[in-house]
């Protein structure tokens, strides 16, 4: 699977509160208690080094998947007042191109990790196309709610902390192997309907792909 270092940019989120506000601020904290504003970026993208290394899976042509919230979490000891950090979504995700989200002012001075979660959304939460080595086509098509804990202890410095949050797409198939899935009209289905006991296994896989890592570290 292809990575890339050319995410599609979105602009800074802003929350604003029509009722009671008259001015909107960016989301976060405006810094610690000495007057520093700890400013945080985040990429999410996919990973594996070789998709032909996954469990019945010769090549990968999609992967998204959507996010209704990012929030950063804040360390028990950290300095900074404990404001939510959320990224509010929701993000149609490409996997294989990567999404790079604005950036925003923490008030604290490190991180714990990511906290993500993907509720009320109508329509494929997770949507995988590829190959199996066999040389068949399949797609995986799930709808499922998930909330997911990334660990990632970081300290901030006052300059731009670039993160990357990045999902290995091979271990999503670790366990579910698509060539035992069965055929239909030259595709092998995997969803709620059909091939459902490899979408189960595919899922628990799935919520424990991610790992969170400063982008300087790759």
């Amino acid at each position: 699977m292809r990575e890339s270092r050319m995410p599609q940019a979105l602009g800074p989120l802003v929350l604003c509160s029509l009722l009671l506000v008259t001015a909107c601020e960016p989301p976060g904290g405006g810094g610690t208690d000495s007057g520093n504003a700890f400013r945080a970026a985040l990429t999410v993208q996919g990973e594996g080094d070789a998709i032909t290394s996954a469990r019945g899976v010769a090549a990968i042509t999609l992967a998204s998947l959507v996010l209704d919230k990012i929030e950063f979490k804040k360390c028990a000891d950290s300095e900074g007042e404990d404001d939510e950090i959320d990224y509010e979504g929701p993000f149609d995700v490409d996997l294989l191109t990567g999404l790079t989200l604005g950036e925003i002012d923490l008030g604290f001075d490190a991180i714990c990790g990511l906290e993500l979660e993907t509720e009320d959304h109508t329509g494929f939460t997770v949507v995988v196309e590829g190959t199996t080595t066999a040389g068949v086509p399949f797609r995986v098509e799930n709808e499922f709610e998930f909330e997911v804990e990334v660990e990632g202890e970081e300290d901030l410095t006052e300059s731009l902390n670039a993160f990357v949050l990045l999902f290995d797409v091979d271990a999503w198939f670790a366990n579910a192997d698509p060539d035992t899935g069965t055929v239909d009209n030259g595709e092998i289905l995997i969803s709620a309907t059909s091939n459902a006991d490899l979408l189960s296994t595919f899922e628990s896989d799935f919520v424990t792909s991610a790992r969170l890592a400063l982008e300087a570290a790759l």
